[in-house]
């Protein structure tokens, strides 16, 4: 949930959209989990984009990934930080 809510707080900070934790999965907009999608250095996560009729998108991180929690070095993995931040964007209404 770190990286999560690092991600988050970065659009928050930038464009002050609002971030609301839920309880149940069937409360929420956007579902957050891990899946394989093609392993090692390959697509490191995808997400649904937002639509019409579209309640909630799912954001998928790959398992097979060498995933770094921390920002300071990237040396032996991918930033979950920074895949995570990017993927979130993705899901922000234009302005």
């Amino acid at each position: 949930k770190h990286a999560l809510d690092w991600a988050f707080e970065q659009w928050v900070s930038i464009c002050g959209v609002r971030v609301e934790y839920t309880e149940t999965a069937a409360d929420a907009q956007v579902l957050v989990g891990s899946r394989r999608i093609d392993g090692s250095q390959g697509i490191l996560a995808e997400c649904e984009l937002p639509g019409e009729g579209v309640r909630v998108v799912h954001l998928w991180l790959d398992t097979g990934e060498a995933w770094l929690t921390e920002l300071s070095s990237m040396a032996r993995g991918v930033s979950v930080l920074i895949v995570l931040w990017h993927e979130l964007g993705q899901l922000l209404p234009p302005a």
